[in-house]
């Protein structure tokens, strides 16, 4: 995707437009709303999420709403009903009458107005998210192929060996649209299944990182933000925590305990049997 959106026309008095699907860090996210809002005449956040509180357990008000004249604040941490929400919408009007819509989520802004202001804001902030996002890599389009690859390699394969096969065979040729000719059955080649092989191979190492972006995008919340438990200091403090655990004197007499009761059960069920 470039970095300028080029929005389709929906009418004469309607744009729809594109955001980047990457997902950012928070202090990105909130940066760049607070320049795309700061210059607004009205705001107001549109927030769906989940009808019971994780954090207490307790029932919530699943649909809320948020505006400029609230306590609403883009600091370096977001809002936490932000972050966990499921999805976050923003209507927003500016000085010269155009208002848009803007799907955090989903990544995309329908302008209820024909305004080039609209556009230009949208491409400085679709601008300010792509210069801060994590990766190119955790999209939905890199997630499919890492888990399909396999599929479309196999597609390939076949039709590259029955191209080959066409082209090595006049007899197969002549009667290619005949169907009335029944032609022997014949293996892959051998590079066909040398392929074949390396990719059974090769597919399990990229399924589990496809499958670990898939979680990532799932937890990403409405506003399309990293996950503060896929962050590298959360990964960096996991390791601390088993290498303090595993280095305690009091966990290995505990393990030591229960490998001795488990080898001298396993003595005693050998000997009675």
């Amino acid at each position: 995707m470039s970095a300028t959106i080029e929005p389709t026309a929906g009418s004469k008095a309607r744009r729809v437009g594109a955001l980047t699907d990457r997902l950012v860090d928070e202090p990105v996210m909130s940066a760049a709303l607070r320049e795309l809002l700061i210059d607004t005449d009205r705001w107001i956040l549109c927030v769906d999420r989940s009808p019971i509180s994780w954090e207490t357990g307790e029932r919530q008000v699943p649909y809320f709403v948020l505006h400029e004249n609230g306590d609403m604040q883009f600091g370096d941490a977001l809002d936490s009903r932000l972050v966990r929400s499921r999805r976050v919408n923003i209507v927003a009007s500016w000085s010269d009458g155009s208002v848009a819509v803007v799907d955090l989520r989903g990544r995309r802004y329908d302008s209820l107005t024909l305004s080039p202001l609209v556009v230009q804001r949208m491409n400085q902030f679709n601008a300010a998210l792509k210069a801060g996002d994590r990766s190119r890599l955790y999209t939905p389009a890199v997630i499919a192929l890492l888990a399909l690859w396999p599929i479309f390699g196999a597609m390939a394969i076949a039709i590259i060996a029955l191209t080959v096969d066409v082209a090595q065979d006049p007899v197969f040729r002549a009667n290619l649209f005949n169907d009335s000719y029944e032609r022997p059955s014949s293996q892959l080649p051998e590079w066909a299944r040398t392929v074949a092989y390396y990719m059974g191979v090769l597919w399990p190492l990229s399924l589990p990182i496809a499958i670990g972006l898939s979680v990532a995008r799932l937890l990403s919340g409405g506003l399309r933000t990293w996950p503060k438990a896929f962050s590298r200091f959360s990964i960096l403090s996991l390791f601390y925590r088993i290498r303090a655990e595993t280095t305690r004197v009091e966990n290995w007499r505990s393990i030591g305990v229960g490998a001795t009761i488990a080898v001298i059960s396993v003595l005693v069920t050998l000997w009675l049997t």
